[in-house]
């Protein structure tokens, strides 16, 4: 693959990176407000946790990636593609990687400090990511639309 096309791609992923962020963070928020508003105490945020599930799932997640795309590269575009037989082993192959994550997040004590974060952070946090993420892709749109490019 081409070094201009990985930029490319290394873009795209990392745009999608920070609006799940952002959506995550907006709908924490969310929940974390209406805990206060029905008299619960929302959970605090445990780091050594935290850290650790999120190179977890980022493992998980790129090991993932990778291995759907070698099953796509060995199975469709071969002559005796069996579509739905991949769709199958793509299926079975998110579904091992999300069950691992939930079984590491089920069974792993709490570890490291705890830090309380107010309910309305986390909405700011998600709109200043999903701002930044519109305004990346109105400039793509304007980048594509000058070059001529669809």
């Amino acid at each position: 693959m081409p070094s201009e096309r990985k930029r490319n791609v290394v873009a795209f992923v990392s745009v999608q990176a920070v609006e799940l962020l952002g959506y995550l963070a907006l709908v924490q928020g969310i929940i974390m407000m209406i805990l206060i508003l029905i008299g619960r105490e929302a959970p605090p945020l445990t780091i050594g946790n935290l850290l650790f599930m999120l190179l977890l799932s980022g493992s998980v997640v790129g090991v993932g990636v990778w291995s759907i795309f070698k099953l796509m590269r060995s199975d469709l575009f071969t002559g005796k593609a069996n579509s739905k037989m991949t769709y199958v082993k793509a299926g079975l192959l998110g579904a091992l990687g999300f069950g691992v994550i939930l079984i590491v997040a089920y069974f792993m004590p709490d570890w490291g400090f705890e830090i309380t974060v107010e309910w309305w952070v986390y909405l700011v946090i998600g709109t200043v990511l999903l701002t930044i993420v519109k305004i990346v892709r109105m400039k793509e749109h304007k980048l594509r639309s000058t070059d001529g490019a669809i």
